[in-house]
């Protein structure tokens, strides 16, 4: 509690990113993602969010990079998570692989 005031005084507006965060941090775990995956995950929106909180992202100009990690990161685990509901097929799947990527038709 008290380090939730601390971060609410300290950054004011940025507080709600980092519940957000720590709200978003345990769903690779629960939702029992590979490892790395969840590694992958959790270390890329931590470092997305505190980027946001001490605005790297003005600061460094190449560091824009973190916005191709994360969001590839996550569509692997929402990915992953909407196979084990059987919403989508599994990532191994040949036909998914083909629908993925159509290869034009050259004349």
């Amino acid at each position: 509690m008290l380090a939730s005031a601390w971060l609410w005084a300290l950054l004011p507006g940025r507080a709600p990113l980092l519940a957000l965060l720590f709200l978003a941090l345990p769903v690779p775990r629960l939702a029992r993602l590979p490892p790395l995956l969840g590694l992958l995950v959790c270390a890329s929106l931590t470092l997305a969010t505190w980027s946001e909180v001490w605005h790297w992202y003005r600061m460094v100009v190449w560091y824009d990079t973190v916005h191709f990690v994360t969001p590839g990161a996550v569509a692997a685990a929402v990915h992953l998570l909407l196979f084990h509901c059987w919403l989508l097929p599994s990532p191994d799947d040949v036909r998914l692989h083909r629908a993925a990527v159509p290869w034009p038709r050259l004349p």
